[in-house]
């Protein structure tokens, strides 16, 4: 027993990379705190990097372990819908596969 009681310990939480891709993300952050995705990038199975602008956040969910957003960007003009999820504990971007 410890000096503050007994307490179990708590699982850390582990992504699972079967489920998601890690990618990489360009972040802006204001003065009150808050961040929001500006750009993202992620490696195909072809080792080719692709980058795209978000145009605009449609919301943002706050869970105990990540932020997700649901985001959209363009793509040769047509606009497209991408989930992103940031991992606080990890500091780790990912996207659904």
């Amino acid at each position: 027993m410890g000096a503050f009681g007994n307490y179990a310990r708590q699982l850390k939480y582990s992504i699972d990379f079967n489920q998601e891709r890690p990618i990489e993300v360009t972040v802006l952050f204001y003065p009150d705190g808050k961040y929001r995705p500006n750009y993202f990038r992620y490696i195909s199975d072809t080792s080719e990097r692709y980058t795209y602008k978000i145009d605009l956040v449609k919301y943002v969910r706050n869970f105990a372990h990540y932020d997700l957003f649901c985001c959209t960007y363009t793509n040769y003009g047509l606009r497209h819908e991408v989930i992103l999820k940031y991992y606080h504990a990890h500091s780790i971007w990912t996207t659904p596969i």
